[in-house]
């Protein structure tokens, strides 16, 4: 068959099949046999390019079959450019490695293999080719066969162009693939040539050689044009086709000119559904305009084999070239990106225009609706049709963005509400029969408008009784996948669902009425349609817009989503029903679309819209399919959604619960499992030898079981049997039981648990941050739906500890999400138990802590100690305290880690209590708020024992000594609940022999804790307080040497370390008011003791402070009854007289030495009023002589004072309280106070003595207080 020597041809090739109808994602890139010779006329073309034309995405979507018969698999494609590798013995024109260029016979190539592949058989006969001009590249002409032969028939053929003078040529749509080698042809030809096209491709069109250029997008430009140029041109090159163009332009032709299209009367673009309706419609148009049209009408059909030289001589010469942007060139294995630029092959016009473009649309939906409802009201149907399916053509555009196309479509949703409406009227009053209608807007121009019309129509129809649903369900599901631009189908098939959700059959019944199957079934498949066009929207326009168009489809994902939501309304939908069906069919389109943004938004859908109890128990296969999503998809967030939707579920459930139940069982499962923690401790213990025998044993085991134990909750610690389990599953009605909501059958947290690890592997992409989010949510839903486990949340403590520690390296650990996570995951049991102590229980925690910054430590730890004080946990027991104080050593101790803060001297810093500072930084006022916290959950250890308490006092000590300047905070509430805790003990001193020795060791202890306050702070007078405090319990307790040691300790202090003259005063008076209660001691203790602060208050800095410390120390030397002492205490009590009056004798002297005449008085009237106690008790010392003189000199004072307010006063550390106003003035009412109280006494007296002669009570009636 082949004279030539023919090189040899590969067996097999690679091409683009098309595996079966449907969107551009069926063409699929194989290996297939290569055509061979079959007849002496055929040739073997090795294809470099391959043109894609818009027949061919017909074929693909199966829109077509009607005319071109095609079974898939199959290979489609017309144009071609390549070389000839192999030819029969018939073919002569051309030669083995000869370039050619041209058309197959049909769309599917001559024997069913078209033009993409690496090869195809040619058959010369039928062909329309020529030989690659030598100065053409294949890209070139590779496309160039069907647009240029069509051009060729319409002007030469069927135009007769070249038979013409002068001819003139209008081509709409010029600069399309057909438009633009018609402007470049006509002008080869000598043609004067007017170009429609859209203003912004006018600059293109203007470059091939157009003479004139009409923007379509201006309104009224082409209607303007034909009004002034009838008669004029010879030839209309139509590429668009439909009806507008002719009635428009129709009337510009001469009397012999020709209007030839090559889409005919109905546009048909991209992969839109052509049958033998259209077909018959667009012959009897054609013929009907040939008869009776006024001017020549022509539709370029099928082109035959004519031969191209010509054509190609015009590429030789270079008056026709092509003009295709490097953007729509595509390698074979992703041709099926040419198909989807095909199906939307207008580009959104630009920013600039949007506002224009949608304005005018809204206008003529505007116009054509208010036309409509007009023509409606007066029942002209008909008419009212036509305005709609004007106004819908609207909704034609590719121009508009997604979010003006929405704005639009409102717009006309609105208005189609009124069609609606009139047609389930008419149909009910008779007017109209919506069958009939129903095939009538069939017939519709367009197929947007058309198919609008149709569901409009159809959706109304399914609401008449004994309408067939079940068809007209199928048969518009069947007709909306005509419409394959993405934003155009997308809204429309938002328009079907959204029709059609009131009306869809819920039935189980096979009849013509449908039934939920059918319901179910016509939602997902309108789901996986819209699915597929929005995934198909990112491919639209160039790649620099990939951002721009990502927020597009953001904005359209409702759209698709809303089929889920149909889904879960549907009535008559149940657990089976989803898990068999919805679910399957939902999860695998998801699956299968492999799209990031299309897969994250329906997983979360899904997880929103259907029910909990759905979701509970098909939980398996919605993570198996969450496994299965694309690689860069951060499945965790789906993960996190569904896990906190359950959790969420678990929560609400638990509502019906009292917050007291659940606290009290919470509480009580804490002491039961410490309970047997310390029971096993003790055996522990008691079996040493035999439990390393038995550890031994065990590490054997756990070798053997590690990896188990990494998949499987660990179990509670509770044996049971099978039968046990299976019983404690039901109810006494044989129903499931539930606990929080949730199946005692389905182990939420182990299925979790298992896919959380296994996604771990399987996703080593899987970052720390992402882990550890998912490690929160799972914590949370354990606490959630199983507080009472424990166990779970140790064991998501322990994941998270051993990958903190395999991340430990590595920079994603230290971000402030992976913090946050890790943050949260420690917080979230603090924030569920009711008690802290449960933190104890779970043994990765404080490990995990440990390995925490110190922000997070630190965070954790305020947390811990909230709840303390929040919730008054009690802690009573001392291993309590040591893992409670430890998980908050942040608080405690310095940290390595912690930031360096410089801190100016403050009270929380200072050298010095006693010196006043101006300034404290928010660090501190932070530290001071922190330790205080401490300070008061100190207060919480507590227990009914009294060595226990000791023993809890003394692990808190030993904590928080290493705090350094934070004891400042801690000791002193330390000490103070020792102090009590000394009272306890003295309360037991009949009941325990040894009540002694456990109290001495327990005022060692204060000892201990003062000193060391002492030393590593310098709050003296706080040290000074607390000895204070503990001498006067050890006094209570009756320990002299013990109560004499801390009075020593206070004077060490006092002359050691305060020096500030207001301290010493308030410390002289702390010392003189705990001595004055004092019984233990002996007299010469005693004296020792009294004398040394009597002593001190005499060596005050400032006269009135000595004064005041003088008269105040002469309690030291009259002993009275204390608070609440027994009768039982019969000791006689310490007093001397003679050293009273001293002590006030000598506080009169100091007074009347000071130089400010006020202050003096004011001494005077303060010591008055000491007399006057004395002299109340009896004091025989203390005589009537005594109160006279002072009372004659105090008058002797007052009197001679001149306008004493007429220099400052001096000032006093020991006053009690600023006086507001003149100072005499309050001198003066305070002595006349005093003399009006002796006064009274005297009458009250002077009463008794004459009711009682032998009244030995005082004699007040012999003060003379003279005039008051």
């Amino acid at each position: 068959m082949a004279s030539d020597p023919q090189p040899d041809l590969p067996a097999t090739m690679r091409a683009l099949q098309v595996s079966r109808y449907g969107d551009p994602s069926v063409l699929q890139y194989v290996e297939t046999k290569t055509p061979q010779l079959t007849a002496p006329t055929d040739m073997i073309v090795k294809v470099h390019v391959a043109g894609v034309n818009p027949v061919e995405a017909k074929i693909r979507s199966g829109n077509i079959s009607a005319v071109i018969k095609s079974t898939p698999p199959c290979i489609v494609g017309r144009d071609f450019s390549g070389t000839v590798v192999s030819k029969g013995d018939k073919v002569t024109k051309y030669n083995i490695g000869d370039d050619v260029f041209g058309m197959l016979p049909n769309a599917l190539g001559f024997g069913g293999g078209g033009s993409y592949a690496e090869y195809i058989r040619v058959p010369i006969a039928e062909t329309a080719m020529a030989k690659k001009p030598a100065n053409v590249t294949h890209r070139d002409v590779g496309g160039a066969g069907v647009p240029v032969n069509t051009v060729w028939r319409g002007l030469v053929v069927q135009g007769k162009l070249k038979s013409l003078t002068s001819p003139k040529v209008i081509v709409i749509g010029a600069s399309g693939g057909v438009g633009t080698y018609g402007v470049q042809m006509a002008k080869a030809l000598g043609a004067y040539v007017v170009a429609i096209c859209s203003g912004r491709n006018a600059e293109l069109v203007r470059s091939l050689g157009a003479d004139k250029i009409l923007d379509y997008t201006v309104k009224d430009s082409i209607s303007k044009f034909a009004s002034e140029n009838k008669d004029t041109y010879d030839i209309v090159l139509d590429a668009v086709g439909g009806d507008g163009y002719w009635k428009l332009l129709a009337p510009v032709l001469k009397p012999a000119g020709v209007y030839t299209t090559a889409a005919g009367p109905v546009e048909h673009n991209g992969s839109e559904k052509i049958g033998y309706g259209q077909i018959a419609k667009m012959v009897a148009t054609v013929g009907a305009r040939k008869l009776f049209g006024s001017r020549k009408y022509e539709i370029i059909g099928m082109l035959p084999p004519d031969d191209m030289t010509e054509i190609a001589n015009l590429f030789e010469v270079g008056k026709v070239k092509t003009h295709i942007p490097a953007e729509q060139v595509f390698s074979l294995k992703d041709g099926a990106k040419a198909h989807e630029m095909i199906e939307t092959h207008r580009s959104v016009a630009p920013a600039e225009d949007q506002a224009k473009l949608l304005d005018e649309a809204l206008n003529v939906v505007k116009l054509q609706a208010h036309h409509m409802k007009k023509c409606l009201d007066n029942n002209k149907l008909t008419d009212g049709l036509k305005h709609c399916s004007t106004m819908l053509s609207e909704l034609r555009t590719s121009a508009l963005t997604p979010k003006n196309y929405y704005e639009l479509y409102m717009a006309i949703f609105d208005a189609l509400r009124h069609l609606t409406i009139y047609l389930i009227e008419a149909h009910a009053a008779g007017r109209h029969h919506l069958a009939d209608l129903y095939e009538i807007v069939q017939y519709a121009g367009n197929i947007v408008p058309r198919l609008y019309l149709m569901i409009t129509v159809g959706a109304a129809y399914m609401s008449v009784k004994d309408a067939p649903v079940r068809e007209i369900m199928r048969d518009m599901m069947e007709m909306s996948r005509g419409v394959q631009h993405p934003t155009r189908g997308l809204f429309l098939r938002h328009y079907l669902s959204g029709m059609t959700r009131d009306y869809l059959p819920v039935g189980n019944a096979e009849g013509p009425e449908g039934n939920l199957n059918e319901s179910i079934k016509f939602i997902l498949t309108n789901f996986t349609e819209m699915n597929k066009l929005w995934v198909r929207l990112q491919h639209q326009g160039h790649s620099r817009d990939r951002e721009k168009r990502e927020a597009e489809r953001k904005e359209l994902k409702i759209l698709v989503g809303t089929n889920l939501v149909r889904l879960s309304q549907l009535e008559g939908v149940d657990l089976e029903t989803y898990k068999t069906t919805i679910m399957p069919g939902v999860l695998e389109q998801v699956v299968s679309c492999r799209d990031v943004i299309a897969q994250e938004y329906l997983m979360e859908v899904i997880i929103q819209v259907f029910p909990d109890e759905y979701h509970l128990r098909s939980l398996e296969p919605f993570l198996s399919a969450t496994a299965q999503l694309h690689p860069k998809l951060n499945v965790k967030s789906i993960i996190i959604a569904l896990i906190d939707r359950l959790a969420a579920f678990a929560a609400r459930e638990a509502e019906a619960e009292s917050e007291d139940q659940t606290r009290t069982r919470l509480l009580q499962l804490t002491a039961k499992e410490k309970g047997k923690r310390k029971t096993k401790a003790v055996s522990n213990a008691e079996n040493g030898d035999a439990e390393e025998e038995a550890v031994e044993d065990e590490e054997k085991v756990e070798e053997g079981a590690e990896e188990e134990r990494e998949n499987v909750p660990a179990s509670n610690g509770e044996e049971k049997t099978a039968d046990a389990d299976v019983e404690d599953e039901y109810n006494a009605d044989g129903t499931i039981k539930k606990y929080r909501g949730i199946p005692e059958d389905v182990e939420l947290f182990v299925v979790f648990w298992t896919q959380i690890v296994e996604l771990v592997k399987q996703r080593p992409d899987l970052t720390v941050q992402d882990l550890t989010a998912l490690l929160v949510s799972l914590t949370n839903l354990s606490l959630s739906c199983y507080p009472e486990k424990i166990n779970y949340v140790d064991q998501v403590l322990t994941y998270a500890k051993d990958k903190v520690i395999e991340f430990s390296d590595t920079p994603d650990l230290h971000s402030k999400t992976t913090e946050s996570n890790l943050l949260a995951l420690l917080l979230a049991p603090i924030n569920s138990y009711p008690t802290v102590l449960t933190l104890l229980l779970l043994d990765s925690y404080q490990p995990l802590l440990a390995l925490q910054t110190y922000s997070t430590r630190k965070a954790v730890a305020q947390a811990i100690i909230s709840s303390v004080l929040r919730n008054e946990t009690i802690i009573s027991e001392p291993e309590d305290v040591n893992g409670v104080l430890e998980m908050c050593d942040v608080l405690i101790r310095d940290q390595k880690d912690a930031p360096v803060i410089t801190t100016a001297q403050s009270p929380a810093y200072g050298n010095n209590l006693n010196r006043k500072t101006e300034f404290i930084s928010p660090e501190q006022e932070e530290l001071a708020e922190e330790q205080g916290w401490l300070a008061r959950m100190i207060h919480l250890l507590r227990s009914d024992d009294e060595d226990k308490q000791f023993l809890l006092l003394s692990a808190a000590r030993k904590q928080l000594s290493e705090g350094g300047e934070r004891v400042r905070y801690t000791f002193p509430p330390l000490v103070i609940s020792a102090i009590q805790l000394a009272r306890r003990y003295k309360r037991q001193e009949n009941q325990d022999e040894n009540w002694e020795k456990k109290i001495a060791a327990l005022f060692r202890f204060i000892h201990q804790a003062v000193a060391l306050l002492e030393s590593k702070t310098e709050s003296s007078d706080m040290c000074l307080r607390l000895y204070l405090l503990a001498a006067q319990s050890a006094d209570e307790c009756g320990f002299e040497d013990v109560a004499y040691e801390f009075f020593v300790q206070s004077f060490t202090i006092y002359e050691d370390s305060i020096c500030d003259s207001k301290a010493q005063y308030q410390a002289i008076t702390c010392i003189v008011g705990t001595l004055q209660t004092t019984r233990v001691f002996s007299f010469d203790n005693y004296d020792t003791l009294i004398t040394k602060a009597a002593l001190h208050g005499s060596k005050l800095l400032k006269k009135a402070d000595q004064c005041r410390a003088v008269y105040m120390s002469s309690h030291l030397w009259w002993a009275t009854e204390r608070y609440n002492e027994t009768d039982g205490e019969d000791k006689e009590l310490f007093r001397d007289g003679e050293r009273v009056l001293e002590c006030l004798q000598k506080a009169l002297k100091i007074a009347n030495s000071t130089l400010d005449p006020v202050t003096n008085v004011e001494l005077f009237v303060e010591i008055l009023n000491r007399y006057i106690y004395y002299f109340e008790l009896r004091n025989e010392a203390v005589t009537v002589k005594y109160l006279n003189g002072l009372i004659d000199l105090i008058n002797t004072n007052l009197s001679n004072m001149d306008s004493p307010d007429q220099h400052p006063r001096s000032s006093s550390s020991s006053s009690l309280f600023d006086i507001e106003g003149p100072v005499s003035e309050y001198v003066k009412r305070h002595f006349r106070s005093t003399l009006l109280q002796l006064q009274n006494r005297a009458e009250v007296s002077r009463a008794q003595v004459a009711h009682d002669s032998s009244y030995e009570g005082a004699r007040y009636e012999e003060v003379d207080v003279g005039e008051i």
